[in-house]
């Protein structure tokens, strides 16, 4: 997939950090409706086995953007 980053319209990204949002994602064409998957890793500590799963079948085919955010933020 060819993913141009000086695009003139903004990106709409879209964070998975639960387990719902791993279903939703895993069910349905999220990739349809977004341009960039955030997976945060943080949330989803409860869950990395579902994650890697989704992850490793590449059904998102989006630009993932993985994210650990510090407690505190």
């Amino acid at each position: 997939m060819s993913f141009p980053i000086n695009r003139c319209n903004p990106l709409v990204v879209a964070p998975l950090c639960n387990q719902a949002d791993l279903r939703f994602a895993s069910d349905l064409p999220i990739t349809d409706h977004c341009d960039v998957i955030e997976v945060r890793l943080d949330c989803l500590a409860d869950h990395l086995d579902q994650t890697a799963a989704l992850l490793s079948t590449n059904k998102l085919g989006n630009p993932i953007l993985a994210t650990a955010r510090h407690p505190d933020e």
